[in-house]
């Protein structure tokens, strides 16, 4: 899994480290819903599994 530590909230543009409300694993990796730590909107995150190659490549 890919280990993002703050976004772009959505709504007020800040790079926030987002509090984790609900997480829930989807068929390519897994769905978060966040809340801003500036804002406190939520917003949706989906993180996708990395692959790294044999010759330490990113896909």
């Amino acid at each position: 899994m890919v280990r993002i530590n703050s976004f772009k909230c959505p709504h007020c543009g800040k790079m926030v480290v987002g509090q984790i409300v609900d997480s829930r694993p989807i068929p390519y990796g897994r769905i978060r819903r966040r809340i801003c730590e500036e804002c406190s909107r939520r917003f949706t995150t989906i993180e996708k599994p990395e692959e790294v190659k044999g010759n330490g490549k990113r896909s």
